[in-house]
């Protein structure tokens, strides 16, 4: 938590629950990302969750205009100078970011209602939500700050948190034999780590050295015991890099379908087509249900996804097929 930054006692909400419990709500009859600009604005807490339906079914009726007000409560100092129309268009980005993480996260179904896409509670899921909604938060306010952080983080169930609070990027600066392999593949091999690729490593490597692939791969320990939590910080230092580590990124995105998920990906990022339209960044194929998919990879330090992306993207991009 930043120096600067303060916390609002009125607020004690789990976002993501509130909004599922929402979307499961009989009358509201699912939730679109508009519908989501509500509680954006004024979920505060559990409490808050019968103002948030009634404002959600009059914006509904009425719109935007009639239900959030052009006050402090949509002012930040940053946004002084915006105009109403510039601050609920963020709103709806907010809310729309919302609606991606939870679709992302396989934790909603589409359906289309009224002529809009609203999501629902995968229905696995709902006595789950209510199980989570029952925990004690998190005391920011009085813990230590990594403690509260740790505990945030937590799975779900767990008793205690076995996670390290810091993942060093590369090894220690030794001239060992051992050290000078371990970077040297975080160097050259891709994560996250297929073994075709730790295999012609190991084999090079000794070659090199003139050692054992035995040996090569004791060296290699440290990192293959830990080798989710490389990947993953290697995943979120290249998503925060912007133009400079943005093709890295993709190739990473491509990998970790592959890899990970078992699909074929093809990274598409630099090819090009003469006329209209263009190519999203990867390509991915899942044999199994002879389905595939295009994907936008974005590395910036600041998530943004504006409303009308999806748009844009069904307008412009091609698949590589």
């Amino acid at each position: 938590m930043a120096h600067n930054v303060g916390l609002d006692r009125s607020i004690k909400i789990r976002p993501f629950v509130f909004l599922l419990k929402l979307a499961e709500d009989p009358e509201l009859n699912g939730l679109s990302d508009k519908d989501m600009a509500i509680p954006v604005v004024f979920g505060k807490s559990a409490e808050s969750f019968d103002r948030c339906k009634q404002l959600i079914l009059k914006f509904r009726e009425e719109g935007a205009v009639a239900v959030i007000p052009d006050d402090e409560s949509i002012r930040t100092r940053k946004t002084q100078s915006r105009t109403y129309d510039e601050r609920l268009e963020d709103i709806f980005n907010i809310a729309n970011t919302f609606k991606n993480v939870l679709l992302g996260a396989s934790l909603v179904d589409l359906r289309m209602i009224e002529e809009q896409v609203r999501v629902f509670p995968k229905q696995h899921l709902k006595a789950r939500i209510a199980e989570i909604d029952a925990l004690p938060f998190v005391d920011f306010i009085g813990l230590p700050a990594e403690q509260a952080v740790l505990q945030l983080g937590k799975r779900f169930g767990a008793v205690k948190d076995t996670r390290r609070t810091f993942m060093p990027s590369k090894a220690p600066e030794l001239f060992t034999k051992e050290s000078l392999i371990y970077q040297k593949f975080l160097d050259e091999v891709p994560l996250p780590l297929a073994q075709g690729d730790l295999d012609l490593f190991s084999k090079r490597v000794a070659i090199e050295f003139g050692i054992s692939i035995e040996q090569v791969q004791l060296a290699l320990q440290p990192i293959l015991i830990n080798s989710d939590q490389y990947t993953g910080s290697k995943l979120i230092e290249l998503s925060m890099g912007g133009k400079e580590t943005a093709e890295a990124f993709e190739k990473m995105i491509a990998k970790v379908f592959e890899v990970e998920f078992g699909f074929d990906a093809e990274w598409t990022g630099r090819k090009k087509r003469e006329k209209t339209g263009g190519y999203s960044d990867i390509f991915v194929v899942e044999i199994d249900r002879n389905l595939c998919g295009i994907i936008d990879a974005k590395s910036t330090q600041y998530y943004k996804l504006p409303h009308e992306d999806y748009t844009k993207a069904v307008a412009t991009y091609i698949d590589a097929a």
